[in-house]
């Protein structure tokens, strides 16, 4: 069975990349071809989660999120589709603990995901640093370079990401920056108890 959603799955985004590429496609129908094709990535990517569930015992872990040093496939996927991004990483960071690093990144997506929905095309900057007892990252993103609909979401993506953040004894902070754009915090402790799984995003 998950075979065949998966299947159905990578079917749906390759219509909307096809779409999207043609010649002649106005920027509003791009951006909405977009969108599908990044909800499909992220529908493969918990499809393959769940499936790592049932497959593997309990006790063993099951990271969803890449270590900080294998962030770069993740941050070209927003540039190939236009999203004007500079990223600064400190060395340090790449010394966290594992599971401090994907809440880390978990942060950085769910920061991008909101800039790709709300502010395509706005420079974007992402930072992580290590304060020597907890990660600092941030993602900003400017206005949009012109006035766009939103996409639509849940809002339930940055909600439960703080959830979890707390959790974990950390700090997350998402608000409007004063030339407009929007900019997405969070301050993870080095040491903390496994927070669980995640709630559905966006």
């Amino acid at each position: 069975m998950h075979d065949g959603v998966g299947h159905r799955i990578s079917l749906m985004s390759i219509q909307a990349a096809s779409i999207e590429v043609q010649p002649g496609t106005d920027e509003r129908t791009k951006t909405k071809c977009w969108a599908i094709s990044d909800v499909a990535g992220e529908a493969m990517e918990e499809l393959r989660v769940a499936l790592e569930m049932l497959r593997r015992p309990a006790s063993v872990a099951r990271p969803s999120e890449p270590l900080l040093a294998e962030l770069e496939p993740l941050l070209r996927t927003y540039r190939a589709h236009g999203m004007p991004l500079a990223a600064d990483v400190s060395a340090a960071a790449h010394d966290a603990p594992e599971q401090a690093q994907r809440l880390c990144s978990r942060v950085l997506r769910e920061g991008l995901n909101n800039a790709a929905r709300h502010a395509r095309g706005a420079g974007t900057r992402l930072r992580v640093t290590h304060t020597g007892d907890a990660l600092r990252a941030s993602v900003v993103n400017a206005p949009p370079p012109e006035p766009r609909q939103s996409l639509p979401g849940t809002g339930q993506g940055v909600n439960a990401l703080a959830e979890t953040v707390v959790r974990v004894g950390g700090t997350l902070r998402a608000e409007p920056t004063p030339d407009g754009g929007f900019r997405l915090t969070a301050e993870l402790p080095l040491t903390a108890p496994d927070p669980g799984p995640d709630r559905d995003r966006d």
